[in-house]
């Protein structure tokens, strides 16, 4: 019976001492993973606090490209409405230049009117003139001289009249013409100066698309940053599976011994070394339970850090999402202007063949009237010349007649 009592007694020794081992062991390795646990929550706090500052540097960027793109549109509105005053300025110019146009092609065709109604005038009076030149040389040939050299004298003003009309509508077609190449000059500026705001227009276009490339490569380097936690959340899961399984381990050696001590409180053993067995079995399933609790209280940690993680990879994906959406407004605002800008230079383009093709016609309008009346004017001289010749002819008649007549007188 001695020799069973102390092989008993050294099996609970033993299985103690086994216990105690272990539970230095996993009260160790417990200190170490804490020590871990707490360098990585400190790494992930970090790594939050540094997602939270680029998330918020995100949302500053994302709200500045709000203003920008809300200030684009504005400028685009208020320099559609600039354009869109300027197009009708030129259309009213325009249109105001063909009603100048219109009252001096009015005016030359009353002037030809009145011209050809004084030519019209004129021809019945040279007829007269004639008709008179010859009763007044039958009459008497110096009175008839005085009369067709005062009606010569009346044609020859009338001519000179004619001529200063005719250098007064040139001069109004010089003017009308240095007005159509004034608004052609305005027209140009006006260009000019549309141009040079669409490229300042185009360059805080291009300056936006830089900052929404880097916007982009911001995104690229948090989602490089999001893949190592993620890594680093598997190493996590890892090592919490590691110690779940040496868990389950040391509560398999904790039932190993309280069998153990079932078994041993069935034999004839010390009530003092069973005590003892037992106080020993209960602190180390105390500690055990400690052990339990706070692995069960890193796991919730884990749990809201992942939970947290998961938050984070939310907003930069609306994040991502936001600047993506801004980028293609950028694109498509972009596209709408430079549409616009095609129209409205091709309208531009298309009055100014329409002023030009209007300055045509009138001029050559112009010069066919100024030829017209050249050639009435060199048919009226002919006619003149022509009138001046045969009163030069009559009055040599005359005067033959009346030289015949008076040495008749004389003869007689």
């Amino acid at each position: 019976m001695e020799w069973e009592r102390t092989l008993q007694m050294k099996t609970v020794e033993l299985v103690n001492k086994a216990i105690e081992e272990e539970t230095r062991k996993s009260t160790r390795q417990l200190e170490l993973s804490d020590e871990k646990y707490q360098k990585m929550i400190s790494y992930w706090k970090r790594k939050v606090s540094v997602v939270e500052g680029r998330l918020e540097h995100l949302l500053n960027n994302q709200a500045q490209f709000s203003e920008a793109s809300n200030v684009l549109k504005s400028d685009f509105r208020r320099r559609e409405e600039a354009l869109k005053k300027d197009i009708t300025e030129i259309e009213e110019g325009a249109r105001l230049m063909e009603v100048e146009m219109d009252g001096l092609r009015r005016e030359l065709q009353v002037k030809t009117e009145e011209l050809d109604k004084e030519r019209n005038e004129k021809i019945p009076e040279i007829q007269r003139l004639k008709n008179s030149c010859k009763e007044a040389m039958e009459s008497a040939a110096t009175n008839a001289a005085h009369l067709h050299q005062s009606r010569c004298e009346q044609a020859v003003a009338s001519e000179k009249q004619f001529q200063d009309l005719l250098c007064r509508e040139a001069i109004k077609l010089r003017d009308a013409e240095a007005e159509i190449n004034r608004v052609v000059a305005d027209n140009k500026s006006k260009q000019t100066d549309n141009e040079s705001k669409l490229s300042t227009l185009l360059r805080e276009v291009e300056e936006k698309d830089q900052k929404v490339k880097e916007a982009e490569r911001r995104m690229i380097v948090l989602l490089e940053e999001r893949s190592d936690m993620q890594k680093q959340l598997v190493d996590c899961n890892r090592i919490k599976s590691r110690t779940d399984e040496r868990n389950n381990h040391l509560k398999a050696l904790l039932d190993k011994a309280v069998d153990d001590v079932r078994k041993a409180r069935l034999g004839t053993v010390d009530r003092e070394q069973l005590d003892d067995a037992m106080s020993r079995a209960v602190d180390s399933k105390r500690t055990l339970d400690m052990l339990r609790e706070s692995l069960q209280l890193r796991e919730h940690e884990l749990q809201r850090k992942n939970n947290e993680y998961i938050f984070l990879k939310q907003n930069a994906a609306k994040s991502e999402k936001m600047a993506k959406s801004l980028s293609v407004k950028l694109q498509t605002a972009k596209r709408g202007w430079e549409t616009k800008e095609r129209m409205m230079e091709s309208a531009h383009c298309v009055e100014m063949q329409k002023l030009r093709n209007q300055k045509v016609m009138a001029l050559s309008l112009a010069d066919n009237e100024l030829k017209a009346e050249r050639g009435m004017r060199i048919a009226l001289e002919r006619e003149i010349a022509a009138a001046k010749i045969d009163n030069e002819k009559q009055r040599l008649v005359m005067r033959n007649a009346i030289e015949g007549l008076a040495k008749q007188v004389a003869g007689a």
